[in-house]
């Protein structure tokens, strides 16, 4: 079972976080062209931009010296799958899996359930 993760409090450092890369999440910019209208996104997204943008905040976070673990790609999710923190909430007796709002997010759950059971996690659910 993995260990110690979860966000009991806001004050700790970060030691390990759940992320997407974009490169996975916006897959293209084909793939944000044909979708981002039905998600409600103001204009699409600029996927080379997003990717420079997105590898500079890795290395942030590689600086802080933080274990990243990296949703997988997915042909059954939206370019919202970037939004890790949406599909579940992560705690320290177990993953508890939500509701999505948007009826194109409902298969993120399926896909960071997938993930936490690879781990061998706990699902509080």
């Amino acid at each position: 079972m993995l260990q110690n993760y979860g966000c009991q409090n806001m004050v700790n450092p970060i030691r390990r976080i759940l992320i997407k890369h974009v490169k996975e999440s916006y897959q293209d910019q084909r793939f944000l062209e044909k979708t981002f209208a039905s998600l409600n996104y103001f204009d699409v997204p600029n996927f080379s931009k997003a990717v420079s943008q997105y590898q500079k905040f890795i290395s942030l976070l590689n600086k802080f010296h933080i274990e990243l673990h990296f949703l997988p790609k997915s042909d059954k999710v939206t370019p919202d799958s970037i939004y890790t923190h949406d599909p579940c909430i992560v705690s320290n007796k177990g993953i508890i899996l939500c509701s999505m709002g948007k009826d194109q997010r409902v298969s993120e759950v399926k896909e960071v359930k997938s993930y936490f059971k690879s781990l061998n996690s706990v699902l509080a659910n």
